[in-house]
Formats: structure tokens, sequence, C-alpha cells
């Protein structure tokens, strides 16, 4: 069953999801990236899922002092995996 039909049978959603951004990419001298609003909207996705109150959802959110659009990847993804893995049941 997937997530969507999941979540519409039992109105739970049993997934782990992590929102990640460096917290420059909203930085107002680095124009091109700022005017996305990529940290407004990380934190504006995890208050929607959280208010959804879904039992079974393991949502992390990591806004990453110091890093960019680019420089974000590789350290989001240590932390991402290591937030989905060690909440397993």
């Amino acid at each position: 069953m997937g997530l969507e039909a999941q979540r519409a049978a039992s109105g739970d959603l049993d997934a782990a999801l992590v929102l990640a951004v460096g917290a420059l990419e909203e930085n107002p001298q680095i124009p091109m990236l700022a005017r996305f609003k990529m940290v407004t909207n990380v934190n504006r996705m995890e208050e929607t899922l959280s208010a959804r109150k879904h039992s079974s959802l393991r949502l992390s959110r990591f806004v990453l002092e110091g890093e960019s659009h680019t420089s974000v990847v590789p350290v989001a993804l240590t932390r991402g995996l290591r937030a989905i893995y060690s909440r397993r049941p």
C-alpha cells in the first residue's frame, strides 16, 4: 500500500522524513538564493506536517548553520541518515 493510500485509510502516515536546509540559503548577502526563501519554506513544511498529528510520522528538521545550497548536501545527507536510522522501532 502506498503512503497516500495508507494515510487515507488510517489517518496516519508511517514514514520517516528529514527536512534539511543550509542556513545561508536565505542570507541577504546571497540574493540569488535568498529569494527562494528555502529556510522559511522548510520551517513552514515542518509546521504543516506536525500540525497534522500523524503519530507514526518520524519527522526531523535541520537548519544547518554555515551551509549554503551547495555545501549543505553532504552534511544534510549524514544528518538525515543518522536521524532516520537512530529512530527505527
